[in-house]
C-alpha cells in the first residue's frame, strides 16, 4: 500500500479481513485503520479496519457539455455561408 503521499506501507491484515484485502486491485482508494511501526527499513500497518471507497458514478459528458466561445465570430452563419463571405470579401 501507499499513503496519499507517495510513501509504502506494508499491510498485515487479519484473517477477518483477508478477503476484503484480496479483492483490493491496483488503485483502489482505502481508509485504513491500524498501528504503524517503523522497523528502522520500512513501515509495517497492522491493520484494524478498512473501508474501500467505491467510485461514484458519472454521467457521460457530451458536447453540450463543452463551454462554449463568449462570441460569435460568424455572426451567425453556418461554416460554408461564413467561408463563401469571406472569398466575397476578397
Amino acid at each position: 500500500m501507499a499513503d496519499r503521499d507517495g510513501m509504502t506501507v506494508h499491510a498485515l491484515f487479519p484473517d477477518r479481513l483477508a478477503t476484503m484485502a484480496h479483492g483490493l486491485g491496483k488503485g483502489s482508494v482505502v481508509d485504513a485503520y491500524g498501528l504503524i511501526t517503523h522497523d528502522g527499513r520500512q513501515c509495517v500497518m497492522r491493520v484494524e479496519r478498512l473501508e474501500r471507497f467505491t467510485p461514484h458514478p458519472h454521467r457521460t459528458v457530451t458536447a453540450a457539455d463543452l463551454p462554449r466561445p463568449g462570441f460569435d465570430f460568424t455572426d451567425g452563419l453556418g461554416s460554408v455561408a461564413y467561408v463563401r463571405q469571406l472569398r466575397d470579401d476578397e
